[in-house]
């Protein structure tokens, strides 16, 4: 099976005819390329002594944030959506890709925010809930208040757990039962 490079066939392309168009201005053009080629870099997706596959792991971190950034910046989200519907296509046989790729579509398209990392996630929740302790322990996010929420990513999901701390007396073994019961 040939296999499509990502940066070479696609996005260069597709970058060249929006350039040409008027869709996207040089410097914006120049700043995404140089993002991307860090990027490739990093996550090794060339398909060129690489493994396309780990595209994915590039559009669920914060490094493709940034690109989406620059897009952004320069009125390219249009262009980028057709790179990554493209991409979708030409991906059709690596199914974790083309699932990240389809989520990805979906959330620009609807105009949502990604949140794929740790990181971002936790910095996203303390800009959300600044008047609550929010803190990374281990691989996991607290968010502390009346109910204590713990976020795991797990899968390219986010795991949350939502734990509400009630006292009961020491030896009251009835008021435990009915918690735990009614949880």
């Amino acid at each position: 099976m040939v296999v499509i490079d990502f940066v070479r066939n696609i996005v260069n392309v597709q970058l060249g005819r929006a350039l040409k168009e008027g869709r996207i201005q040089s410097s914006v053009v120049d700043e995404i390329k140089r993002l991307l080629s860090t990027a490739e870099d990093k996550y090794g997706f060339s398909s060129f002594g690489g493994n396309p596959e780990k595209l994915a792991d590039y559009l669920e971190s914060r490094d493709f944030e940034l690109l989406v950034s620059a897009f952004k910046a320069g009125g390219g989200v249009d262009v980028l959506l057709e790179i990554l519907r493209q991409a979708e296509e030409a991906y059709k046989d690596l199914p974790r890709l083309r699932e990240t790729l389809r989520e990805v579509i979906q959330g620009l398209s609807e105009g949502r925010e990604r949140i794929g990392t740790l990181s971002s996630v936790f910095e996203y929740l303390k800009k959300m809930f600044p008047d609550r302790k929010v803190y990374i322990q281990g691989d996991e996010i607290v968010v502390e208040g009346d109910v204590t929420a713990r976020l795991r990513i797990e899968d390219g999901k986010i795991r949350v757990g939502l734990y509400k701390v009630v006292y009961v007396e020491k030896g009251d073994l009835d008021k435990l039962k009915e918690l735990i019961a009614n949880a």
